[in-house]
């Protein structure tokens, strides 16, 4: 069954290639003059258009559902069946299967890739669990041509001088038995090093494992960079040393007692 619209298409080609009248044309095409001439009083719902569009090209594997579920907490008003009209209208329906071969389809529009440092930036929330229970978030901020990862390494600090701090009292112990400074130095610096570099290689092991899975999820970014894997092990270990030598430098200039006080 051809639509109102496509008929009218039909009549005004008629009309325009062969110059009959559009009564003749009407009945040519079989298409009545009313719904011709009709002209419709329905609401184009411009604004919800425009709104639909912009979410859209910013979850761009949100489908009709999700699209409406985001606009009802916005505070949009609309039936699903009014709003899935007007998402197959405006084109946005997502291919529900993958093309020959498996590969990725095209969905909407590709998000143009980072071209100049501090061109394109991704934040996100990342949350842990410390060995003794304890949970902890934090936000990275992440430069995509780049790769820069800036408040990770904060992050990473404040963990490592954290658990620095809480072993204050078995540092102070060893000064006072006479332990040698550049001894306990090169202790706490092994450590801080041992404990960055497993940190590095299981992240490496997961990170490589699972990029497979998140594929289809990176725009203009491949999902095995080495350069950016090697920026990001010399980062945390640099993170780590001066995590594990600031501390242990600051206690050694104190004297025993007064740590074994503050404890």
């Amino acid at each position: 069954m051809v639509k109102p619209v496509t008929q009218r298409e039909v009549v005004q080609y008629l009309t325009d290639r062969y110059t009959v009248s559009e009564r003749r044309a009407c009945r040519t095409a079989r298409f009545c003059r009313s719904s011709l001439r009709h002209r419709s009083t329905r609401d184009p719902l411009l604004a919800l258009r425009q709104r639909m569009r912009e979410v859209a090209h910013a979850r761009i594997r949100y489908g009709y559902r999700r699209l409406l579920v985001v606009l009802h907490r916005e505070g949009w008003d609309i039936g699903k069946h009014r709003f899935y009209r007007v998402y197959c209208e405006e084109g946005l329906a997502l291919r529900r299967k993958r093309p020959w071969r498996h590969a990725t389809a095209v969905h909407r529009e590709q998000r143009r890739p980072p071209s100049t440092r501090n061109d394109i930036w991704s934040m996100d929330f990342v949350a842990d669990e410390l060995t003794d229970g304890r949970r902890f978030r934090a936000l990275t901020v992440i430069d995509l041509f780049t790769r820069e990862c800036l408040l990770a390494a904060v992050g990473i600090f404040g963990v490592v001088t954290r658990s620095l701090a809480q072993r204050s009292r078995e540092l102070a112990i060893r000064m006072a038995l006479g332990a040698d400074p550049g001894g306990l130095r090169s202790l706490v610096m092994k450590r801080t090093l041992t404990t960055g570099a497993i940190g590095v290689g299981a992240g490496l092991i997961a990170a490589s494992w699972g990029g497979r899975f998140v594929q289809n999820y990176l725009f203009g970014v491949p999902s095995f960079d080495p350069l950016s894997y090697g920026m990001v092990t010399l980062a945390v270990l640099l993170v780590c040393s001066a995590a594990g030598y600031l501390p242990i430098r600051k206690l050694l200039l104190l004297q025993p007692a007064s740590l074994l006080k503050a404890e």
